[in-house]
């Protein structure tokens, strides 16, 4: 049993950090990526570096969001794992909609 909640920690940790890297991700690309400040190799590599920077960042939030949101919301309303695996499902499938919707939108 506490192996199995052990897994179920991580999982639902390791999800909305991955989530939110991605998010972050995306969205810091979507800032630095405008094409008239493209002007040499160099400020490509730039918004490179500043754009795995901010995924970092984004992937160290989620983390710590994912810690605080097992404790604060799982453990306190006693959610068995078909609900938390179901809200996994929910959140990704969400987070892409929503990702696709504004890509659309901005190009």
């Amino acid at each position: 049993m506490i192996n199995q909640m052990i897994w179920m920690r991580l999982l639902h940790t390791l999800s909305i950090t991955a989530m939110t890297g991605i998010w972050f991700l995306w969205l810091s690309s979507l800032a630095l990526s405008d094409p008239m400040t493209r002007s040499s190799h160099i400020e490509e590599y730039s918004i490179l570096i500043s754009t795995t920077l901010f995924g970092g960042i984004g992937l160290f939030i989620g983390f710590i969001v994912g810690l605080v949101t097992w404790d604060q919301v799982v453990i306190k309303y006693q959610l068995d794992e078909r609900t938390v695996a179901l809200s996994y499902v929910v959140f990704t499938l969400v987070g892409l909609l929503v990702c696709s919707i504004l890509k659309s939108v901005i190009y």
